[in-house]
This record gives structure tokens, C-alpha cells and sequence, in this order.
């Protein structure tokens, strides 16, 4: 006997729900499925030094009042600091230029063009890069990581560009 629009909507609507399954298996795949986090809000020295020593970072203590707030985080050609902030709750990049050569004009045009690192003037008159990442509402100890290669790419580029 020969089906009828009731008794083959169902078989439709089944086969529907199997196309839009495996599409989104396809657009989402298992291995993009969120991992698992602990959030964090407070970064402590301990956190954030087992985070650079998994990362093969070469730092030292911060010296003097500094000390115990963070490290002087040896980048090649050039050593910046990495500051926890108070109360543990943000992380801040710090890198120094003093090659020479590079006023005003250059700090301007950095700051004109890119917008996720600023740069400044120092006490010195030498041009410095700064980074900044808030732990407010909990991050993943991957986003300090990612903070981290950002802010090495941050540095190769501000130098180029501080240099041209």
C-alpha cells in the first residue's frame, strides 16, 4: 500500500534531524569542543612562573621594591618585565627601546595603527611598549599563554616599526 503525506512526514522530519546532526558534527568537530577551565582571577608568582617555564621563557627576579611582583623576561635583543598586578589581578608587559632614534613621531604612529599595545614616552625619553591583561570575571590559563605570544609578536613588530 502506498504512503501517505502522513506516514511520510515523520520519515522526513527523522532524515532532517540526521542531515543537521552530521552537519554540525561537520561544523563543529569534537576536537573544537571548549576544554575544560578553571578560571582565573588571581595570578600569583608561582602560577605565573610555571606558566613561563612550560613556555621554556627565560626570566629573572624583578630587582628591588619590584621583587616578588613579577620578572624581567629576557627576549632576544632585549629584556622586558612582566608585573602582576595589585591584588593579583591583571598581568602587565613592559618593554623598553633604546636603540635611540625614535621620538614622538613614531610613538604617534604606533599608536595610531595599532591598538592592542600602546606605546609611550618614559621618564628617560626613550619609547616603551606596554600590554595589559585583566583577570576580571576568570580567564583560562590559555589566555595568559596567548597574552604571553602576543606580547612577544607585539615587541618584534613595535621594534621594526621603531626602527624603520
Amino acid at each position: 500500500m502506498p504512503e501517505t503525506r502522513t506516514q511520510a512526514a515523520p520519515a522526513a522530519i527523522v532524515a532532517l534531524a540526521a542531515l543537521l546532526a552530521a552537519s554540525l558534527h561537520v561544523l563543529f568537530p569534537p576536537e573544537l569542543e571548549a576544554q575544560s577551565c578553571q578560571p582565573v582571577t588571581i595570578l600569583t608568582l608561582a602560577a605565573l612562573e610555571k606558566i613561563m617555564d612550560a613556555e621554556d621563557y627565560d626570566t629573572d627576579p624583578l630587582p628591588g621594591v619590584a621583587r616578588g611582583h613579577g620578572f624581567l623576561w629576557k627576549i632576544p635583543g632585549t629584556v622586558s618585565s612582566l608585573r602582576i598586578g595589585e591584588g593579583g589581578g591583571s598581568l602587565h608587559f613592559y618593554a623598553p627601546y633604546q636603540e635611540g632614534g625614535a621620538g614622538f613621531e613614531k610613538v604617534n604612529s604606533w599608536n595610531r595603527d595599532f591598538y592592542f599595545a600602546r606605546s609611550y614616552i618614559d621618564d628617560e625619553g626613550d619609547p616603551g611598549l606596554y600590554m595589559d591583561l585583566s583577570l576580571e570575571g576568570g580567564i583560562c590559563q590559555e589566555r595568559i599563554r596567548n597574552f604571553l605570544t602576543t606580547c612577544l609578536e607585539a615587541d618584534q613588530r613595535w621594534r621594526e616599526h621603531m626602527s624603520e
